[in-house]
């Protein structure tokens, strides 16, 4: 049965597996060895290209959101009184969401995957702070629930930038699938 989707390829291959793990328990099924060659470069694509949006050392979701919340504005011609209000309102959502993510981070501790097992392997460098809940799915959460709500027949095309989002820290192999629901 054909695999249509990124989601549909995470699932069937394991919540906590990223495409080095994967890899390296296939090597005895060669027929497996094609589909897992583009397995991973799906997954290092997608976790690369959300890392690749973040503006300066330090940025993170928020120049993809307010990239995205600026071509919104543009297409739907919105005022500057409403553009002003749209982009705070999400970014104050976002700085919010951080608050309070950073809050359950340091409460709960949890390791990430490649703490747990060392023979994962990251194609992004390992964030020092603890996995649990993921930075990246509080911040592009909360901003693209607001954008969802100021340009409501967006909605779908919101929740799957934010899912997307999430997916690529999952993919990165640095956080667990119950990190991105938190």
């Amino acid at each position: 049965r054909p695999v249509t989707s990124i989601t549909a390829i995470c699932r069937s291959a394991g919540s906590r597996r990223n495409a080095s793990t994967i890899r390296s328990r296939s090597r005895a099924n060669p027929s497996a060895a094609r589909w897992l060659s583009v397995l991973s470069s799906t997954y290092t694509r997608l976790s690369e290209g959300w890392l690749s949006r973040r503006i300066g050392k330090y940025g993170h979701a928020n120049a993809a959101t307010n990239n995205t919340a600026v071509d919104l504005i543009r297409r739907y011609r919105r005022s500057d009184r409403e553009a002003a209000r749209i982009l705070f309102v999400m970014n104050a959502a976002a700085f919010d969401a951080v608050i309070g993510c950073f809050d359950a981070k340091y409460f709960y501790w949890f390791i990430r995957p490649p703490q747990a097992d060392p023979g994962i392997t990251l194609p992004i460098g390992l964030p020092p702070h603890p996995s649990y809940p993921s930075a990246h799915s509080c911040v592009s959460g909360a901003s693209f629930e607001v954008l969802s709500r100021a340009f409501p027949s967006e909605r779908q095309q919101m929740a799957a930038l934010a899912d997307e989002a999430s997916l690529s820290r999952l993919y990165a192999g640095i956080h667990y699938r119950f990190d991105m629901t938190a």
